[in-house]
């Protein structure tokens, strides 16, 4: 019989993700080092001196015929260093060793059913520990197992791609799944790229929006040079350029109040997009619009991942803020506004902001010249007549592309409008939805890991709890 605090093959995936297969697969990123020979703890002691550390309960106050003691223990323990911004960097420093990968690994998959427990599914002590784990996750490069996929059978072709990925149809337990393989070929590079977008990938596996394409999880594919990948449903419908292409009188103002609903959700997570146009927005089986590859772009380039400079690299020059040629001016909530406004041009054109020039730097004089695109006329009208009117011309004008980033309107307010416009034109089917408050987190059924080692976890918080007193 295996020892409890033993972390067994059997707990981990096979295939892709087998611990014999370390160095080629996304245990690169979360590499084990081997079985970790523990011996049976007695929980209660050491919980007993976790208390002179943290003020937990006594021995007298914990029940010793409780089966969830350990399980609380853990939870007591990491909500409190994730209270502490000095208590989280002291202790994911202690946990950084890369002997400690097993330790981490557990204290991971601990946080992802903490995450998704329904007491911390809402409030201010999920967000400190949302940043717990994705701190956690960028200084070990180690993401809870729920999020590392295998037996995903890939094509041997792209359908599509873009600045810095591959995207390819792929099947995982029997559904149709999108894997997008990023173009980052070095070891080091992809290293480099998972720290820069921990924080982006941790919060979007915990993300729930009808407007926001969920994240399946990561993925090494053998095919692509085992390059990361990122795995999500397949939209069949595509993206919205090519949707509308298809489908040139569909009303439009339903998929603008989709696209400000999920920059809306993004925003509250303080979360930039920072590549908003209409290639990356998906478009349901139903219908609805869904933001996708936020912050990826970004982070792509700005980490010297993808071999080149700046945004032009990525093709988004068409849509970026004139504050995004200055230098060291990073994407901000404003730029995704003025990205926003030619994600509208999009829609409601038919064609690219800024069409009338052909080459980036023709765009970027004219952005510094401060113009903003213009209306197409006679032949360069892409789109059926009376599509675009004054309404949604001004919104797009006077809220979105204002000069000065900080006299343009959020999301949440430009998503007020849009959902007044709609109910005031009695567009049927079209109801608004309230993101005002925080975003919950998805609900747990489904995602909770069910073969945690509570024991063997508080053994490993408490000794770290005892090194930070």
């Amino acid at each position: 019989m295996r020892p409890r605090g033993r972390p067994s093959s059997d707990r981990f995936p096979s295939g892709s993700l087998t611990t014999n297969d370390n160095a080629n697969t996304i245990r690169s990123h979360h590499q084990l080092v081997g079985p970790l020979q523990v011996e049976r703890i007695t929980l209660l002691p050491c919980i007993h001196r976790a208390t002179l550390a943290f003020g937990f309960p006594t021995r007298s106050d914990v029940s010793t015929r409780s089966p969830h003691v350990s399980e609380q223990v853990c939870s007591n323990i990491l909500s409190q260093v994730a209270g502490s911004e000095e208590l989280r960097k002291t202790f994911i420093g202690n946990l950084s060793a890369t002997e400690r990968r097993v330790e981490v690994q557990a204290i991971s998959d601990c946080l992802w059913n903490l995450l998704h427990a329904q007491e911390t599914r809402q409030g201010i002590g999920r967000t400190k520990l949302l940043r717990l784990s994705y701190q956690l996750a960028k200084e070990t490069q180690i993401f809870p197992r729920h999020l590392l996929l295998r037996d995903i059978k890939v094509a041997s072709q792209p359908f599509a791609g873009g600045g810095f990925a591959d995207v390819y149809e792929g099947n995982h337990k029997g559904a149709k799944v999108c894997v997008k393989v990023l173009r980052v070929f070095d070891k080091s590079d992809q290293a480099k790229f998972i720290r820069g977008y921990t924080r982006e990938i941790t919060l979007w596996s915990y993300m729930s929006h009808e407007n926001i394409l969920p994240l399946i999880g990561l993925f090494t594919a053998e095919h692509a040079a085992r390059r990361l990948c990122l795995v999500s449903p397949l939209m069949k419908n595509g993206n919205l350029r090519c949707f509308l292409q298809n489908h040139p009188d569909t009303s439009r103002l339903p998929l603008v109040l989709d696209i400000t609903e999920g920059l809306t959700y993004l925003h509250l997570l303080k979360i930039i997009h920072g590549d908003l146009k209409a290639q990356n927005v998906l478009i349901s089986d139903t219908g609805r619009a869904l933001l996708t590859d936020f912050g990826l772009s970004y982070v792509v380039l700005t980490s010297a991942v993808h071999g080149s400079s700046g945004f032009m690299a990525a093709g988004t020059t068409r849509w970026m803020a004139p504050e995004l040629f200055s230098e060291c001016t990073a994407p901000s909530k404003e730029s995704d506004i003025w990205a926003f406004g030619c994600l509208c041009f999009e829609i409601y054109t038919g064609q690219y902001p800024f069409y009338q020039h052909k080459s980036s730097g023709a765009v970027v004089a004219a952005l510094l010249r401060n113009e903003i695109p213009r209306l197409p006329t006679g032949n360069d009208i892409r789109v059926p007549p009376g599509v675009l009117d004054d309404w949604m011309w001004d919104l797009i004008n006077s809220r979105c592309w204002c000069q000065n980033p900080k006299e343009r309107h959020s999301a949440q307010m430009i998503r007020d409008a849009v959902a007044t416009r709609l109910v005031h034109g009695g567009l049927p089917g079209v109801f608004t939805r309230n993101n005002s408050r925080a975003p919950e987190l998805p609900e747990a059924q489904g995602c909770l890991l069910h073969e945690l080692d509570y024991e063997y976890i508080a053994h490993v918080l408490i000794q770290s709890a005892e090194s930070l007193k």
